[in-house]
């Protein structure tokens, strides 16, 4: 079930928004940020190591920083936080894309969009390796919201 509502979330998020780059944002991103490689920003996927910690440092920040509050208990949804990790695992262009469980467009809180920024943007990316290079990389995760509280990770 969690595998169908993620594949459904990303092609529902394919139709709606355009999929590939992020493009920097003056209003949103950090002008001191630069890309190692801006012409070849890989998808982090494609990157990963069978030995790769990013998934449970994930889980354990979430777990651990999520700090819920009484004005989120009608907040319920998925957040999908998209963004780029440069070749020195420096992190910035974070976006949002933000649904429903019927897996319609909406707008959570502004207070609760910026605690997972917060949350996310503390986590230490890890630079990443391919054709003995370190690479720009593409990376994304869901956070399930329900009443408010953090429900599930989905990565």
């Amino acid at each position: 079930m969690k595998t169908l509502v993620l594949i459904l979330f990303i092609n529902v998020a394919a139709f709606g928004q355009n999929v590939g780059d992020i493009s920097f944002d003056a209003t949103k991103d950090n002008p001191d940020f630069k890309l190692c490689n801006p012409s070849a920003v890989w998808q982090g996927y494609w990157l990963k190591t069978k030995m790769d910690e990013t998934t449970q440092a994930v889980e354990q920040e979430f777990k651990g920083r999520f700090q819920t509050k009484d004005e989120w208990k009608n907040e319920s949804g998925l957040i999908r936080i998209r963004f780029v990790v440069n070749c020195q695992g420096q992190s910035d262009r974070f976006r949002l894309l933000e649904l429903d469980f019927d897996l319609n467009e909406k707008k959570f809180s502004e207070s609760l969009r910026a605690h997972l920024l917060t949350v996310a943007k503390g986590i230490q990316w890890p630079a990443r390796r391919a054709n003995q290079q370190t690479m720009d990389y593409y990376h994304h995760f869901s956070i399930r919201i329900t009443n408010g509280q953090l429900t599930d990770i989905i990565q």
